[in-house]
């Protein structure tokens, strides 16, 4: 699974950066749809919606949700994967520090319609595969739980169902309204599903 999973991802973004899709701005039809989709659906964010049970093992949540150890032993969470830029990284990497019985791993990323998220996409699905293969239970946050960690737990589902990617995002804003990858994300995902159904696929 994972030879595949690795094939895929550096597919991705090497797709991605040969054709320049990001800096171009080249949006499909379908991406469109899907962001058109969830916009509909998400909520105005008054407040912070609670973390969210979105795959078995598995949790999406907010920055918030990282750094509370009460709610972390609650929900019996084993390891944090942490999608934040490097402004939010000191208070987590304090906060693991004292906690040292959650494992962490911190990827630095910008909540931007350029960012490559897809560099990320084979480690931080490893981990989570890892994680929850060994019995762990897994927490991937953001700052809101929104876009960043939605863009991975999404990747996730896709790699682990035959769902559609409409499907799958919109059940995780069924779930957690505040869902919404930037458009930039949307398209990493969409070319990431079909480079591991389509091109290879077992």
């Amino acid at each position: 699974m994972y030879t595949r999973l690795k094939k895929a991802c550096n597919a991705t973004c090497k797709h991605i950066t040969d054709n320049q899709i990001l800096e171009r701005d080249i949006i499909t039809t379908s991406v469109n749809k899907l962001k058109r989709s969830l916009f509909i659906r998400a909520a105005p964010v008054l407040t912070a919606p609670p973390i969210t049970n979105v795959a078995p093992s598995l949790y999406l949540g907010n920055l918030h949700d990282a750094l509370n150890a009460p709610l972390l032993r609650k929900k019996g969470i084993t390891h944090v994967v942490s999608i934040v830029s490097q402004s939010d990284a000191p208070d987590l990497r304090e906060f693991y520090a004292r906690n040292t019985q959650i494992a962490h791993k911190l990827f630095d990323a910008d909540d931007s319609r350029t960012f490559m998220l897809c560099l990320y996409f084979y480690p931080a699905l490893h981990y989570i595969c890892e994680a929850i293969r060994k019995g762990g239970v897994v927490l991937v946050h953001c700052v809101a739980g929104a876009s960043r960690s939605a863009t991975i737990v999404a990747a996730y589902i896709a790699m682990m169902t035959r769902y559609t990617l409409e499907r799958i995002l919109l059940d995780m804003s069924k779930a957690r309204r505040v869902v919404s990858p930037n458009i930039g994300f949307l398209q990493q995902l969409e070319i990431f599903v079909f480079m591991y159904r389509h091109v290879y696929d077992a």
